[in-house]
């Protein structure tokens, strides 16, 4: 797994958690005694279609962190759970389950490249 360097506490000064330093052990998953790191590199993006909190259909491109790439691509249902849960999206449909990184996106108004993490854009 790729993650910045740095553990940090369990809570960093934002207020936020982090991701656990060790996924595959139970023990060490436990961020408030061992800490955690504070982002998690992407795996891929999704184009997810959902509706905001005013019931009007919105489209988004959603990051896949590399420590639930696995989880994610078992299976339909916990891909949808992903997107309700840790992205809080209400009614996502996956339009696009699988969108490279550092992929250039064009659109009538927009350009944009896909890259690393949940604050991605490059104009």
């Amino acid at each position: 797994m790729r993650f910045r360097r740095s553990v940090r506490p369990a809570v960093d000064e934002k207020g936020k958690g982090q991701v656990p330093v060790k996924t595959s052990d139970e023990r060490l998953g436990n961020i408030e005694k061992y800490g955690g790191y504070n982002k998690a590199s992407g795996a891929y993006f999704m184009l997810v279609k959902s509706k905001n909190k005013k019931g009007e259909e919105q489209r988004t491109i959603e990051y896949v962190p590399i420590y639930l790439k696995h989880y994610i691509e078992e299976s339909k249902e916990n891909a949808l759970d992903y997107l309700k849960n840790e992205r809080k999206l209400n009614e996502p449909e996956i339009l696009l389950d699988k969108i490279k990184k550092d992929t250039f996106v064009s659109g009538k108004w927009i350009y944009m490249c896909l890259s690393k993490g949940p604050e991605t854009a490059c104009f």
